[in-house]
């Protein structure tokens, strides 16, 4: 059996004509096929292959722990501790300049544990959620503990260096993996959401495609 999306089958031996599968996901598609294997451990040709998808489920994800926020220049990555339901799907992410989650704006989906938040304004306080979503569409109940992170604008004082494919401010890296206009760029490692944002160094201007 394997799920409809993925290549490779995963093997259970039964010595009757029926077997219980425990663990699956729910609210996923699984393909079954069965073999027959003598006691040579000869293989039949598999017989053709059913299609099922398991029941959706009733629990949501639980409340999404360790929530960080670290304001950059223009960015806020947000950082949290993986949840360990089997049927985790991906996270919500919420945004708002007021410690209030129920006023909080849905800034992206992810199925990583960070998101950043490119484009934001320096000097501003931003304050951040985050909600876990299982394969069934169910979203954990109640909001992430709250966390905030003030990002800033570049100034005049910063000293800017290329080095390779890596951009520079005061020696820490504000872009890596930086190439020019329509490459695939990242911030200190984590992949910015899709727009385009320009940001001047100095006197040099810097357009920064982000996917």
């Amino acid at each position: 059996y394997k799920k409809s999306s993925f290549t490779y089958y995963q093997y259970i031996n039964s010595n009757s004509n029926t077997i219980t599968i425990d663990g699956l996901t729910p609210n996923t598609s699984y393909d079954f096929a069965v073999s027959s294997v003598n006691k040579y451990g000869i293989l039949s040709t598999y017989s053709s292959t059913v299609t099922h998808t398991t029941a959706t489920s009733t629990i949501a994800p639980a409340t999404v722990s360790g929530v960080s926020a670290t304001g950059g220049i223009q960015y806020v990555i947000i950082e949290w501790t993986n949840n360990s339901e089997a049927d985790l799907s991906s996270y919500n992410v919420y945004r708002n300049t007021t410690n209030n989650p129920e006023t909080a704006t849905l800034i992206g989906n992810c199925k990583t544990n960070y998101f950043v938040d490119g484009g934001r304004t320096g000097g501003i306080e931003y304050f951040y959620w985050v909600k876990a979503v299982n394969t069934s569409g169910l979203v954990s109940t109640n909001f992430s503990i709250v966390a905030s992170a003030i990002p800033r604008n570049v100034t005049s004082d910063d000293v800017v260096t290329l080095a390779g494919s890596k951009v520079l401010i005061d020696g820490t890296t504000y872009l890596s993996n930086w190439r020019k206009s329509g490459d695939l760029t990242k911030i200190d490692g984590g992949s910015i959401s899709t727009g385009s944002v320009t940001t001047v160094f100095w006197s040099k201007s810097f357009n920064i495609s982000r996917y």
